[in-house]
């Protein structure tokens, strides 16, 4: 049964160095002596990384059942993370609250930017709501009816009913709920197998001279994609124009990429590992976690949104 929700409530180019093979066997070596399954190591032109492996799941993708469930890598200062979605779900973590909180989540293993947003100023309160459509495990939230126009005219990301990654074009459809069960609309285009021209009609979300701005000022980019592997790719880029942060998505493997909100909304939070400080407060994030850690709604409503910093 489908369930609806309304808004949420006040509250450069790079070149990848060579690493050396004595080097990379060391590491290596060092990685089979902890016998560690989670935690951060320090690699030789690989960063850190952060590996959390699978519980024991159904092969519906192929990948062997020791593939890691998330795998995130510090790569020449783009943070990269590489989801199983057989093996963990993704939440809609509500409330202006929920980003100072994430980094404490200890039944999490990422944040993530959450969908576009518009905002309602009042009288001392915030109302904001996705741009685009969202439904989360039988939990329908529509977009509003000015954001329609947008919300069918952008690309969304889907986790399928056999736990694959999806990413299509346009807002919800009926009979939707059978073939999926997260749906995150509203999303830019970087590029899909097809190209670097988004399908006729879209919308971006920046538009005219703003998004002429928007590509040319180096900025942090939230990008989200698919590889080879059929793993869920979330990247956050230094700030980069858009054609480098589009580069930098190819040279990690992605083959399809879109993106969420940018600049100071960019966000990337491992849980007790890395926490992004927000410099503006978000009302959406979104969560990935073990596959029966389930986020839960916080008993209060949030509290009032906080002025963004700086």
């Amino acid at each position: 049964m489908i369930t609806s929700r309304g808004p949420v409530a006040p509250p450069a180019t790079r070149r990848r160095r060579r690493r050396s093979p004595f080097l990379a066997f060391l590491g290596g070596l060092v990685f089979l002596v902890m016998g560690s399954a989670v935690g951060f190591l320090s690699g030789a032109g690989a960063g850190s990384i952060w590996t959390r492996l699978v519980p024991e799941a159904p092969d519906v993708l192929g990948l062997k059942n020791d593939e890691p469930g998330i795998r995130v890598i510090e790569d020449g200062g783009v943070l990269v993370a590489q989801i199983n979605p057989r093996s963990v779900r993704l939440d809609l973590a509500r409330g202006w609250d929920q980003e100072t909180s994430a980094f404490h989540d200890n039944h999490a293993l990422l944040y993530f930017t959450g969908p576009f947003f518009e905002e309602r100023k009042g009288q001392n309160d915030y109302d904001a709501r996705a741009i685009g459509d969202l439904y989360f495990y039988g939990d329908l939230t529509p977009a509003s009816e000015a954001s329609r126009p947008f919300a069918d005219r952008r690309y969304y990301l889907a986790i399928t009913r056999k736990r694959r990654v999806d990413f299509g074009y346009g807002g919800w459809k009926r009979g939707y709920e059978r073939k999926y069960r997260v749906f995150v609309g509203g999303l830019g285009f970087l590029y899909d197998s097809s190209g670097e021209l988004p399908r006729s009609g879209y919308s971006d979300p920046y538009g005219n001279l703003k998004q002429r701005l928007h590509e040319a000022v180096p900025r942090e980019r939230l990008i989200v994609g698919r590889n080879k592997r059929g793993q869920l790719v979330v990247l956050k880029t230094p700030p980069r124009t858009t054609p480098k942060a589009a580069r930098i998505a190819r040279e990690e493997g992605l083959l399809e990429a879109y993106y969420v909100d940018q600049g100071n909304k960019a966000r990337f939070i491992v849980p007790g590992q890395i926490d992004d400080k927000p410099r503006h407060n978000l009302p959406y994030l979104l969560r990935v976690a073990e596959r029966d850690q389930a986020w839960i709604p916080p008993p209060r409503e949030p509290s009032a949104r906080k002025r963004p910093r700086g």
